[in-house]
């Protein structure tokens, strides 16, 4: 409200109001007089009082123009960014039209840089059923040995068909042998699978002290790299099955126990003097458990899966490949669908259910990368899919623990070595990710560099970490303790076997590479360190067993130190060799290669003595392993035989009688019966290597092999075993 004055009243002029002079009235210089004051609310003409609500909403749609103006600003740079991208595209496209219209089609796309080079065929599996290998089985690397061989020795024969499946080898260990006073006896009985009254009756007439000891037995020898047990979850569910308390998890617990007595029968031959010796076969074993299998619920929960985990282990200490592929995708579902896969942030769970959940589903992820590089199939699980954190470095075995025991500093634990085999397998996944996917083969070079870079990382931790797990080049005999020693040759074997996946396909480039010679010089290196963990773990009739080492591993390994030797001959060869080898000739080079025929050659001609035969690396092999062995040993020995007599006639050095190969083999495949003798591959020129003028085919190169359609591989010409 403004008060007029006098004077303004009088002029009729408008009036500022102040005091004690208005504006008017100060400007004249006269004073300024209120002889009557208003007494109603009045606003001043030509102001409007702004409100509240008015001010908040003009700040409003201030603030959404400031947004709009933002959005557009985004969408405006992002705009240019595609159009820039749009624009190289367009670059890169006519100068490789250039390119192409400029440089022979044998040249084509050189400029991108090396291409990896990768192949799948179909090789036969159990039952004589078609079974696809990619390229992690190695057989596109024997395939470039197969034509590289051809090539040095001007020779048009076919490596045999029998060492392209030999990473899907059916091996059984044949009969066991067993005591009256172990828990296994009544297995034999044939009610015992269709009453499960009778087992509960046979578990309680049973003593703790021997499950005690079966227990402590899978904790030393599988417990290490698979924690999927837990002492007192296990013993207290034996004890309720001991008193006839039925709950809902019986059959998969049943499982659990029989998974480990067939684990604990099948991964220690022992023998018994003086006390009467009962057999039992591995049907007996796959009979029961694929019974119990069959049996158990469709719902699925933590002793389910680890009834699983631990069927999956026997199928792979028994090389029962196409059941245990079937049981891992199982595996991987089931945790999946148990929310094992997410981090444990998202659940409410006790501490130690919560690690128990984490360690099992590491287990799965496992034996998920191990099959894929095994058999050479895609990965079921997707590192996009997957939040779960690594387990504590902690030992426990109670699930409803809600405290932790952490080490002190220096202090190692059990979980150590599991921690650094997920580790070891999550570079493996990555390697299998961006080396050996189909659609995504190009930039190689920094692909290869990166990975190799995260296992020398990878190792070096490890032997920071725990002395007695180090990767060793020399594993010896005096580590602390068998089961460490075990370890340690494990990790490190799998260490070198995940160099040469990450080197391999670099052998795929032209020679001329760089990346060629580099990826060569690894995989030569690590070939001959595989070989000497097979050497030293020739005590652990396991070691050939486990996923994804294999018979194929020794095998190959030998073969790229011949491929080596063809593809840079003798001289060049021996003195590439690395320098911690202490390889100085030819000849010296090649002894990691005899090394593997010894060791593929089996000590006997019958499963049974292989059987009784304890400490030995092939100890209880079928009469087919037996076979598949001695030709691929054979085999192996022939192509080392005639490598070493090129080599000496070409650096002028002499040949001893021994090496000669016009000398018989020993152990020769001749022995072997004609439906064993490959018959597209002619042995006879064993006998004078250069008298191979006669071929049954004309053979293809490797570029004609990988424009193949993939049903071709399955023509006769691949299959020489056949009749």
């Amino acid at each position: 409200m403004v008060q007029v004055c006098d004077r303004c009243r009088v002029k009729r002029v408008k009036c500022d109001g102040q005091q004690p002079k208005c504006g008017k009235c100060e400007r004249a210089g006269v004073d300024c007089t209120t002889s009557a004051k208003l007494r109603r609310k009045t606003t001043p003409r030509g102001y409007v009082e702004p409100t509240r609500e008015t001010i908040q909403q003009l700040r409003g749609e201030l603030q959404r123009a400031h947004d709009q103006v933002r959005d557009v600003s985004a969408q405006v740079e992002e705009l240019r960014a595609t159009v820039a991208r749009q624009n190289e595209e367009l670059e890169q496209l006519k100068q490789l039209s250039s390119n192409i219209n400029r440089v022979p089609s044998s040249h084509k796309g050189s400029s991108q840089g090396p291409v990896v080079g990768h192949l799948g065929r179909l090789v036969l599996g159990d039952s004589n059923a078609e079974f696809f290998a990619g390229s992690t089985t190695g057989v596109h690397f024997i395939l470039s040995a197969q034509q590289q061989y051809q090539r040095r020795f001007q020779c048009p024969d076919h490596f045999p068909e029998g060492i392209f499946r030999l990473h899907i080898l059916k091996v059984c260990h044949g009969r066991v042998q067993m005591s009256p006073s172990e828990p296994y006896l009544h297995w034999i009985e044939p009610q015992f699978l269709n009453l499960p009254k009778i087992e509960y009756e046979f578990l309680s007439q049973q003593d703790l002290t021997s499950f005690e000891a079966v227990f402590d037995r899978f904790q030393h020898c599988w417990g290490m790299l698979y924690p999927v047990l837990l002492s007192k979850q296990f013993f207290a569910a034996l004890d309720q099955l001991f008193r006839g308390i039925r709950t809902s998890s019986d059959v998969s617990f049943l499982l659990q126990v029989y998974a480990l007595l067939a684990l604990d029968a099948f991964s220690h031959h022992r023998t018994h003097s003086g006390v009467l010796h009962h057999t039992l076969t591995q049907s007996h074993y796959d009979r029961m458990l694929s019974d119990l299998f069959g049996r158990m619920p469709n719902r699925g929960d933590l002793t389910t899966l680890q009834a699983l985990l631990l069927y999956l282990l026997y199928l792979q200490s028994t090389s029962q490949h196409s059941l245990g592929l079937r049981i891992c995708g199982m595996t991987v579902r089931l945790a999946q669908s148990l929310g094992l896969h997410r981090h444990s942030r998202r659940f409410r769970h006790i501490l130690g259910e919560t690690e128990l959940r984490k360690r099992l589903w590491w287990c799965v992820y496992i034996l998920d990368v191990q099959s894929s590089v095994l058999f050479g199939l895609p990965r079921t699980v997707q590192h996009a899919d997957v939040d779960v954190d690594l387990p504590f470095n902690a030992d426990f075995d109670d699930l409803h623990c809600e405290q932790l025991s952490y080490p002190l500093p220096g202090e190692t634990t059990r979980v150590e070595p599991f921690i650094h085999y997920i580790q070891l397998s999550q570079l493996l996944s990555r390697c299998l990710q961006q080396m050996y996917t189909t659609t995504d083969r190009r930039g190689a070079v920094g692909k290869i560099q990166h990975l190799q870079r995260e296992v020398d990382v990878w190792g070096q931790n490890v032997q920071s970490s725990q002395s007695d797990i180090a990767l060793m080049v020399d594993i010896g005999k005096d580590s602390s303790g068998e089961t460490s020693r075990y370890i340690s040759l494990w990790l490190s074997l799998l260490a070198q076997f995940t160099s040469i996946l990450i080197h391999r396909p670099a052998l795929t480039f032209s020679p001329e590479e760089p990346q060629f010679g580099k990826s060569l010089d690894v995989c030569v290196e690590s070939a001959s360190q595989i070989i000497a963990c097979f050497e030293n773990g020739r005590d652990h009739h396991l070691l050939p067993r486990m996923w994804p080492a294999g018979y194929h591993l020794l095998f190959q390994s030998a073969l790229m130190l011949l491929y080596n030797c063809w593809v840079r001959g003798p001289q060049e060869a021996s003195t590439s060799q690395p320098s911690s080898l202490n390889l100085a000739t030819s000849s010296d080079s090649m002894k990691p290669v005899q090394t593997a025929i010894e060791l593929l050659k089996p000590k006997s001609t019958t499963a049974h003595d292989i059987a009784s035969t304890p400490g030995d690396l092939n100890s209880g092999l079928s009469p087919e392993a037996i076979s598949e062995l001695s030709q691929a040993s054979s085999f192996l020995q022939h192509l080392y035989n005639q490598s070493l007599w090129t080599n000496s006639r070409s650096i002028g050095q002499p040949l001893s009688l021994a090496q000669s190969p016009s000398l018989p083999i020993s152990h020769s495949i001749f022995t072997s019966s004609p439906a064993q003798t490959p018959r597209s591959f002619d042995y006879s020129s064993v006998l004078d290597p250069m008298s191979i003028a006669a071929a049954t085919w004309t053979p293809f190169s490797i570029d004609e092999v990988n424009q193949m359609e993939p049903f071709e591989f399955t023509d006769s010409f691949l299959v020489p075993w056949g009749n």
